[in-house]
């Protein structure tokens, strides 16, 4: 599937550790420009999303489910 960027990025970036550095947050600047890239006024830019934390996600103040 063709996607922004052909990268996944993650929606768990918030509650993370390493989440203000991160490349594949999905912050509301990364919607915009997708929906820039795509060319859409309204509607969903396909972005592809993590289903679960993704295996370099770290809790903040507190212990990974994962793990």
């Amino acid at each position: 599937m063709l996607c922004y960027k052909d990268i996944t990025f993650c929606r768990y970036y918030k509650n993370c550790k390493k989440g203000k550095d991160c490349f594949r947050a999905l912050t509301s600047e990364v919607k915009e420009k997708a929906q820039k890239w795509w060319g859409l006024k309204n509607g969903e830019a396909l972005i592809c999303e993590f289903a679960e934390e993704p295996e370099c996600y770290e809790l903040i103040g507190g212990k990974n489910k994962n793990k």
